[in-house]
């Protein structure tokens, strides 16, 4: 294996931005081609096409694959740390020599996530190749200024209310012209290449799915061994079009969740995946009939989360008195829209109730230093990320759901546990 880690890495975590001093172990995204965003643009030209208007990754990951394919396959494991990725890799080495011929023929990158380090930004930023400034995804629930309320992205449904998922189609959403940029669907679709999603059956008509995967062939699958089977039948099939070939596997991150990243069903799904990934090369490579390239990253990692009542909203009603509604964001990245003449008191009392926890920044401040990427900005991102933003130190978080607080792993945050993710590429 070409490892990268060790020269790209220390480069990555020395990273600043003007304007706002952020703790040591806080990770900086790197939205200049170190940057999950930017892989749409380089995908876009291994497919032979030089128009996508993006930002592609850096010439250190695009030069060992200079050459034009006739189908790029791009999987991303939700929740799929580079540290995570390093440690599991690395255990496997003993036990399962396929891995080892594997690792052996690939590259292996660090990348950074986005700022919200969570799902539903960074999978828009994969499909659009924009950062969370460009196109307004600011986090798991987002308070639209448009419909008057509190949204959560995976569902699309309000925030704070039990009800069918896609339910925000009732108040006039419409997910298929809700963002403001492009999405890869349809302009693959415009130059003759032939995009797939494959995704589990239980989200592949989400209100995600449905606005970022217009113009794509969606193909629902039932777990790890579906997807890859189903990835083996699409990538050695004759075709006179190139392909595009996308697939989402989101267990992974959902045992970290309940689990926490530390337990042992996380690394055997993680070793599952990893023999799923060489039975896919091994028979594109005995296939041997089109120029594969193959790219394994993630959207973001996690960090381990005690459910802890301290953290809860609803333990200081003097904060919740203090807002316009509950906080948005990310429990590792509230958003705050605070009263007007009461920033300076939510700031007293953050710093009472949660001494040293937190991070406060000024959301205009953290806009204008790039923290969520640059110009042309969304025209509702101020709304969106509310007045003041918390960004977690070690494992801390806020909680406000009306529900237990159960989760044992988190995300969203700036940690490099949540921010660093890995990009694995080989071609077959």
């Amino acid at each position: 294996m070409t490892d990268f880690t060790q020269n790209l890495l220390p480069k990555l975590k020395a990273r600043r931005i003007a304007g706002i001093t952020l703790d040591e172990n806080m990770q900086v995204p790197a939205y200049d081609g170190y940057c999950l965003a930017n892989i749409a643009g380089s995908l876009c030209r291994w497919l032979g096409l030089d128009e996508w208007p993006t930002h592609p990754l850096n010439e250190v990951y695009c030069s060992p694959f200079r050459k034009e394919y006739d189908q790029v396959i791009l999987l991303v494991m939700d929740g799929m740390g580079l540290k995570l990725f390093q440690q599991t890799s690395g255990e496997a080495d003993s036990e399962y020599s396929p891995w080892q011929e594997l690792m052996a023929a690939s590259h292996l990158y660090p990348v950074t996530s986005i700022v919200p380090s969570t799902t539903s930004a960074a999978l828009t930023a994969f499909w659009t190749g924009c950062t969370p400034a460009q196109h307004g995804i600011t986090g798991y629930e987002m308070w639209l200024r448009e419909y008057n309320m509190a949204a959560n992205m995976i569902s699309h449904m309000p925030a704070f209310f039990d009800g069918p998922a896609g339910s925000l189609r009732q108040t006039g959403f419409d997910p298929k012209t809700f963002l403001d940029v492009p999405t890869l669907g349809p302009f693959l679709t415009r130059a003759g290449i032939d995009p797939f999603v494959l995704q589990h059956n239980s989200i592949a008509r989400s209100g995600l799915s449905t606005m970022l995967f217009d113009q794509t062939q969606a193909i629902p699958i039932r777990g790890m061994n579906d997807l890859f089977t189903t990835l083996e039948e699409l990538a050695c099939q004759d075709s006179f079009q190139k392909r595009f070939l996308y697939g989402y596997l989101g267990d992974l991150d959902e045992l970290q969740h309940v689990y926490g990243p530390e337990d042992v069903r996380v690394k055997e799904e993680f070793r599952n995946f990893q023999r799923a990934l060489c039975r896919l090369a091994s028979h594109l490579r005995k296939a041997g009939n089109k120029k594969t390239l193959i790219l394994v990253t993630a959207d973001h990692g996690q960090i381990p989360s005690a459910p802890l009542k301290k953290y809860q909203v609803n333990q200081v009603p003097e904060l919740i008195n203090c807002l316009h509604l509950l906080p948005t964001g990310e429990s590792r990245l509230p958003y705050l829209h605070i009263r007007p003449g009461q920033v300076e008191k939510v700031r007293e009392i953050i710093e009472v109730k949660w001494p040293g926890d937190f991070l406060v920044l000024q959301t205009e401040e953290a806009i204008q230093s790039g923290l969520f990427g640059n110009e042309p900005y969304h025209r509702e991102l101020n709304s969106r990320l509310g007045d003041l933003i918390l960004a977690s130190r070690n494992e801390a978080y806020l909680y406000w759901p009306h529900k237990e607080n159960k989760l044992l792993g988190r995300h969203g945050g700036l940690s490099r546990e949540e921010m660093l993710i890995p990009l694995l590429i080989f071609d077959c």
